[in-house]
């Protein structure tokens, strides 16, 4: 990592940037250098993505960074990366600098193919699971119109393929996955956050890849948490519910772990009209102390009301009317300044053993749960109690 001189910011300058964003011309579409990119999850989904390769304007550097699109989503109105503003976006991370993977949960968009296999697994053919599931001769395709509201909490292991496709991606050269920045909106963001919990507590066994045929991984020499490779994260309104299932202590703990114990720069972005977005963050002891404690580093855990925003939630946030993409890419700009350029490693996870740490990765971890063992290319379903949900 490398070493950036000390420079001393007052309170109004470290949030000026956030405050003042700076306007940044919209990318024409034909100027958006992107190809389609299909991976597969754990249980046999091919999930449909978008990947935009580091093109940055002229004057602007190569970030070194890749970000992860999470799209915002709701149950029987649908929802894709591909809707909204989420490819303007990614268009003008691109012009910034960063590298982008978008992609589709399951159900939605194009990530609707499933194998046969899929229909093995116990969360998706329960009864309160896949409308269908139960037939004789299950669907080759899902569509969340199918879905329990209860289900869709396992989308969050949609975002563990993307994490594992980003690290292909890096032993390939194209990104560097040891930098990387999650940007959701709506109950993507609420995903992610919980995605990220369980990423800061999955630790790899560096022995593994040297382990007979049959036997067990003993977990005794773990590398640092998953999680240390998440630059930033960005939620634009974050709500404490999924599918109108509460949520409310397992996301606070989430994300005040992932700022505080992983030291994880966060920016939440709502409608300055959206009494329930900032009623979860300034009507919270724990978010609200969080952000008091962090606001004024640069690069710290900031809160950001959108003026002008009306109505609007989530993705719809990212309208070309409002400055929502600018007050991004200055954020994000300041973290990148702050943590440097962390060197890419080769990976090859497929060789290797995972596992969750419980409670916490350290010397204090009395539960070890096994994500994915040597030859399996992607973690195994994440258990619920990883994030903390019952």
């Amino acid at each position: 990592m490398r070493t950036l001189p000390h420079v001393l910011f007052g309170p109004l300058a470290a949030l000026s940037l956030l405050l003042f964003a700076i306007s940044r011309p919209l990318p024409a579409a034909d100027d958006i250098q992107s190809k389609r990119v299909n991976f597969t999850t754990f249980d046999e989904v091919e999930l449909s993505g978008t990947f935009y390769r580091s093109a940055p304007a002229g004057g602007k550097k190569d970030k070194d960074a890749v970000v992860l699109l999470l799209h915002d989503f709701r149950h029987l109105k649908g929802g894709s990366s591909q809707e909204d503003g989420w490819h303007q976006l990614a268009g003008q991370l691109q012009k910034e600098g960063y590298a982008v993977l978008s992609f589709d949960f399951r159900g939605f968009g194009n990530s609707k193919s499933v194998s046969p296999r899929f229909w093995a697994f116990p969360h998706n053919n329960s009864p309160r699971a896949i409308k269908g599931a139960n037939k004789k001769n299950p669907p080759a395709s899902i569509d969340e119109k199918d879905f329990h509201p209860t289900y869709f909490i396992n989308l969050v292991n949609d975002i563990a393929a993307a994490r594992a496709y980003l690290n292909v991606l890096n032993d390939a050269g194209e990104v560097n996955a040891s930098n990387i920045v999650l940007i959701g909106a709506g109950q993507g963001a609420t995903l992610g956050a919980l995605w990220l919990a369980s990423e800061c507590r999955r630790q790899k066994d560096s022995q593994s890849d040297k382990l007979f045929p049959g036997m067990s991984p003993q977990f005794s020499r773990l590398d640092d948490p998953e999680g240390n490779d998440v630059a930033a994260a960005v939620w634009l309104t974050i709500y404490p519910t999924l599918e109108g299932k509460l949520l409310g202590s397992s996301l606070t703990k989430a994300l005040v772990d992932e700022a505080k114990k992983a030291r994880i720069p966060t920016l939440f972005l709502y409608a300055k009209n959206d009494a329930k977005a900032s009623d979860f963050l300034n009507k919270n002891n724990e978010l609200k102390t969080l952000i008091a404690e962090n606001s004024k580093k640069k690069g710290g855990v900031k809160e950001k009301a959108i003026p002008g925003a009306g109505e609007l939630a989530g993705s719809k946030l990212l309208s070309s009317r409002l400055k929502t993409a600018d007050y991004i890419l200055d954020y994000l700009n300041d973290v990148v300044e702050v943590r440097g350029t962390r060197v890419r490693k080769d990976r090859q996870d497929k060789n290797f053993a995972f596992c969750w740490s419980l409670p916490w990765p350290g010397p204090n971890a009395n539960q070890r749960i096994v994500a994915k063992l040597p030859g399996e290319p992607v973690p195994h379903i994440i258990p619920l109690n990883v994030f903390g949900v019952r």
